[in-house]
């Protein structure tokens, strides 16, 4: 994984899954699939595992990989309770590459490199940055006199030479970050009627100097049951995510793969900036000028809600108990995607532009609906025997609609919005899908042996 901050991560239980296709654990949270990493950590009550052929037995063909079980905390009885907890944590690198930052070393290094591999001399650095040995000699001049100034102009030419000693690395990272994480908890009740409520913020800085990418995560559930009769009992479980993130992008590529940039383009007798203050051609090719620019970037929000409602009757205590719910979740996933222009300058008068100008914007709504039926009958057989008959019925449903547009040519780049583009350049894209599937179960338990489950999947 790369590390980012919305990364989640995978879960193996079983070893090597399939060739190819892979395969991972089926995770349930409250009974209902979901990603674990949109669940508030201080929400957690149990995490369980199942394995082999036990998962398989329990939830068929999607539990062949394995079944994580997480069960959030419930109400507590007695007089309202309040808990809060809260963290600010500062990040440092542990482990930093030891960089060549001397443009004089740097260059030595890479002619003697050079001339080793093609038995000639240069007239170019990685085909990008110009290299002559008169060039050369005034680096060592430079190198040897720091009061020299880091950028001149070629009076053959017309255009800047540098003699600089730039650390790209520290221009880019930041040298500490910065995190907060607050949640807080609310729970009471009695017998008849209990509540738990509790939300989360928590914020992450970025680990870039400009354009940072800064992350932010909000929770919020709400959890409780009612005893209506003796027999008879309700339960709701509501539960909310909100989460953005915002990080930089090369405007060239639509990447975010600036090491790769710096170890090509990051010379370090190159500068960031020219006398006239503009960027020079090294700082945007490398990226890091680039994101010092702060024009290209992507923005994700992910905003999810889900709701199960359950009904509990017990018409012989501790005999014969049913159970059916209905879980509700809706997931909206919006990016939008800019890309502007970085202009720069290789000599006096002389500007130029990388880049594009374009915005491309997505978004994906998922309706996931789930209802389940269920009953348990375990009759007083004595003591020394055991009986327990159960029997179930789940239906699911999955609707997703995605849409996707994109154009070019911005009239205002600091003002991203499509009523303010005139380029030729459009497209737009609709889709979805839809998916349905059911399960029957039933099984027996007698003279305390396991139990086996049949599930049927399809489409009806």
């Amino acid at each position: 994984r790369d590390g980012k901050p919305d990364r989640g991560a995978s879960y193996n239980i079983r070893g090597t899954t399939s060739i190819g296709a892979g395969g991972e654990a089926l995770i349930l949270i409250d009974g209902v699939e979901g990603d674990p990493n949109s669940v508030n950590p201080q929400d957690i009550e149990s995490v369980s595992v199942l394995k082999d052929a036990s998962s398989a037995a329990v939830y068929g063909a999607r539990g062949t990989f394995g079944v994580v079980l997480i069960t959030t905390k419930n109400a507590q009885k007695g007089g309202v309770k309040v808990n809060y907890n809260g963290s600010f944590s500062f990040s440092q690198r542990t482990v930093e590459p030891d960089l060549v930052t001397n443009g004089l070393q740097w260059t030595d290094d890479f002619v003697e490199a050079f001339v080793n591999n093609k038995g000639t001399m240069p007239t170019s650095i990685n085909n990008i940055f110009p290299y002559t040995p008169e060039w050369h000699e005034e680096l060592r001049r430079h190198d040897a006199n720091p009061d020299l100034p880091k950028v001149q102009i070629n009076e053959n030419t017309g255009q800047y030479e540098y003699f600089g000693n730039t650390d790209w690395d520290k221009l880019l990272y930041k040298d500490v970050t910065a995190g907060t994480d607050h949640s807080m908890s609310i729970t009471g009740g009695n017998d008849i009627a209990n509540f738990y409520v509790s939300g989360r913020f928590f914020s992450q800085d970025g680990i870039y100097r400009a354009n940072t990418d800064d992350y932010q995560r909000g929770n919020f559930r709400a959890k409780g049951s009612i005893k209506i009769k003796p027999w008879l009992s309700i339960d709701n479980n509501f539960d909310m995510m909100h989460k953005t993130y915002h990080y930089p992008l090369i405007s060239y590529d639509q990447t975010l793969n600036i090491q790769r940039n710096m170890e090509q383009q990051g010379f370090p007798m190159a500068v960031m900036y020219n006398p006239d203050g503009s960027l020079t051609y090294s700082a945007v090719y490398c990226a890091v000028g680039d994101f010092y620019n702060e024009s290209s970037y992507q923005d994700q929000t992910t905003l999810q809600y889900k709701n199960t409602f359950g009904v509990n009757i017990t018409p012989i205590k501790d005999v014969l108990k049913f159970r059916g719910d209905f879980t509700y979740v809706n997931t909206a996933y919006k990016r939008n995607r800019v890309l502007n222009y970085v202009p720069y300058s290789t000599g006096p008068e002389q500007f130029a532009e990388k880049g594009k100008s374009i915005m491309m914007d997505n978004k994906d709504e998922t309706r996931y609906m789930a209802a389940n039926l269920n009953g348990t009958w375990t009759p007083k057989l004595g003591k020394n025997h055991a009986l327990s008959v159960m029997g179930g019925w789940n239906l699911e449903t999955s609707n997703k609609d995605t849409f996707y547009s994109e154009r070019d040519g911005f009239l205002f780049p600091d003002r991203p919005n499509y009523d303010l583009m005139d380029g030729f350049y459009r497209n737009t894209q609709f889709g979805g899908n839809f998916l349905i599937s059911k399960a029957v179960t039933f099984g027996k338990q007698k003279d305390l042996f396991p139990f086996g489950r049949k599930v049927v999947d399809g489409c009806p």
